[in-house]
């Protein structure tokens, strides 16, 4: 109950924070507060606007998923830039990926800047094999938002970099990673690099300074990165850092 009582006050919090910002009627404030008023909010304002976000990944997680041939159909009768990604997306995600790829390109020929176009355009070319324009694709996309997806890009890119022999750049754009966020996520990919170079002294220093930063960190925070948690852990134990 005591969980419960504490995600229903942050939920609130969430709802009368949006409302000031989005310069809502002072009604929806005293709606807010009393019971249920903060669920009236996010269903009658909200809702609506996360389903015409600006992000086609924020919109996918609130529209109901679907089929191939209906989001065909969709992009038939609007052919637009949205139904264009929408299509492209779910044929990557049924592992349709040269299909997909070609799509995610005509997205990105009409907007260079579309960071889930470029996204998914590079994951299509590392399914295709195609490592020398994922890579490319990738750099384009760090450089507009290095921590876009969580770093998921920049760590993918970082992987490519390796696997093409091309360990200084790996090591630099990690390098970066790690000046932009104190999580430790970017800090265990550094430090597995370092480690492949034989660098373990500061592979070592960035670890255990990565794990006290997560270690200190709120609860929530922890959980979100626990896989980077893990794979620090491990790369401690490593014999390279151990004699």
């Amino acid at each position: 109950m005591h969980f419960l009582f504490i995600a229903q006050t942050a939920f609130s919090l969430w709802m009368l924070v949006d409302a000031v910002r989005r310069g809502a009627h002072s009604m929806w404030w005293i709606i807010i507060m009393v019971p249920f008023g903060e669920w009236a909010y996010f269903f009658a304002v909200k809702l609506p606007t996360l389903r015409t976000s600006s992000s086609p990944m924020v919109r996918r997680l609130v529209q109901k998923r679907m089929s191939v041939d209906q989001l065909r159909h969709q992009l038939e009768e609007t052919p637009s830039h949205e139904n264009r990604v929408y299509l492209a997306q779910g044929l990557h995600d049924r592992r349709m990926f040269a299909e997909a790829g070609k799509l995610f390109a005509q997205v990105v020929a009409a907007d260079d800047a579309d960071k889930d176009a470029l996204y998914g355009q590079a994951r299509c070319c590392i399914e295709t094999k195609e490592n020398a324009k994922a890579i490319a694709l990738l750099e384009r996309l760090t450089k507009l938002d290095l921590d876009y997806a969580e770093f998921e890009p920049c760590f993918e890119l970082a992987d490519l970099y390796t696997a093409s022999n091309r360990v200084a750049d790996a090591e630099q754009l990690l390098r970066r990673a790690c000046k932009k966020s104190q999580r430790i996520g970017p800090r265990a990919r550094l430090a597995k690099t370092l480690i492949a170079t034989g660098n373990t002294s500061e592979a070592r220093s960035v670890l255990e300074a990565g794990m006290r930063t997560f270690n200190s960190s709120p609860k929530f925070v922890r959980r979100r990165d626990h896989r980077e948690a893990s794979l620090a852990r491990r790369l401690l134990r490593a014999p390279e850092l151990r004699s």
